[in-house]
């Protein structure tokens, strides 16, 4: 837990290169295998650790470019079986509030964090694949019945629609809304 702890303050105050952490990629792989043990003790500081990691590296940044291709795929495949058994969990008729609760939580605000930090590539045509599964897990995180958990997502549709209508020339803005439009109507 000290070990997350520092970690998470040496990048937050400490201006790492983001190829520092690159090259850190069995860091990072155990971070995220600690956040798909259901029981760990661990999870809130390494929800922390790749929040901060998402909020201080994001993609309109060219010097992050290599760091967040390593991320995206990371965090979607190894994160996927946790978060679909949290999600099934958490949305179970007669559910009683428990750790799987906050473990959702945990994965929605990473899942949150990640669609805002990276918005740049979800609003580039040319990721639309990587993007459009961030977008549906911000999605599932809005349609969770916790108003706490679901409301962790509204920076991040804000953000979406203020980004989406400074995109310039208007045909993009509209190839990119086409795009969208029936994976947020689903």
């Amino acid at each position: 837990q000290r070990a997350y702890g520092a970690l998470h303050t040496w990048i937050r105050y400490v201006p790492v290169p983001p190829t520092v952490i690159t090259e850190t990629t069995h860091m990072m792989e155990s971070t995220v295998q600690t956040l798909t043990v259901p029981e760990s003790d661990l999870h809130e500081v390494a929800v922390d650790l790749i929040v901060e990691i998402l909020r201080m590296y994001p993609s309109h940044i060219p010097q992050n470019e290599m760091l967040v291709q390593k991320l995206i795929p990371l965090l979607l495949s190894m994160l996927q079986p946790a978060f679909d058994r949290a999600m099934q969990h958490t949305t179970q008729p007669g559910h009683e509030h428990d750790e799987e609760d906050e473990n959702m939580r945990g994965y929605c605000r990473i899942v949150t964090e990640m669609g805002e930090s990276y918005m740049s590539l979800i609003l580039s045509q040319q990721h639309y694949q990587e993007a459009s599964k961030l977008v549906e897990w911000v999605l599932r995180c809005s349609s969770i019945a916790d108003k706490d958990i679901a409301s962790m997502t509204l920076h991040f549709w804000y953000r979406f629609v203020v980004d989406l209508e400074s995109i310039e020339p208007y045909e993009l803005r509209q190839n990119i809304v086409d795009a969208y439009t029936p994976l947020i109507l689903k």
